[in-house]
């Protein structure tokens, strides 16, 4: 089951930096099967520059099946369905993947990251430590095999 999401831009509290920042709410896949377990934390995967959700999509079904966790792939901003807002850049999009985790409801969230999506998550742990159950990044798609 694949559930989609694109939401508009609103206001957070950004709790680290003690000032208001633009937090945009993120497109978003959510990706369970008969076999997931609510009880088990969920997977967020980030892809890197210029990819999107959509390339995610086959591992993060498979990582689905292999570990029967939930998994969300995320658009980042200015990324596939997100919004694309002028202001960019890491600290902004830790902000948003923070948005995205209470807007779920997330106590605990294990990240699966392509390349520059590592600083987010990496920002995102750093302010909320106790969230992080896993960090795992990759630099580049596998490419299939012929045999």
């Amino acid at each position: 089951m694949v559930a989609t999401r694109t939401c508009d831009i609103y206001i957070s509290q950004n709790s680290s930096y003690n000032k208001m920042e633009n937090a945009v709410k993120l497109s978003y896949d959510a990706i369970e099967s008969n076999g997931t377990r609510p009880d088990l934390c969920p997977v967020i995967m980030m892809h890197g520059l210029f990819w999107n959700k959509f390339m995610l999509k086959d591992l993060a079904i498979k990582l689905n099946q292999m570990t029967q966790r939930k998994v969300f792939t995320l658009d980042l901003r200015n990324h596939g369905e997100s919004p694309c807002p002028k202001d960019c850049g890491a600290v902004l999009m830790a902000e948003d993947v923070k948005l995205f985790i209470d807007d779920m409801n997330l106590k605990r969230v294990s990240f699966v990251c392509h390349s520059f999506s590592s600083t987010i998550a990496y920002l995102v742990g750093l302010d909320r430590v106790r969230l992080l159950l896993s960090f795992t990044t990759f630099n580049q798609k596998a490419e299939e095999k012929e045999h």
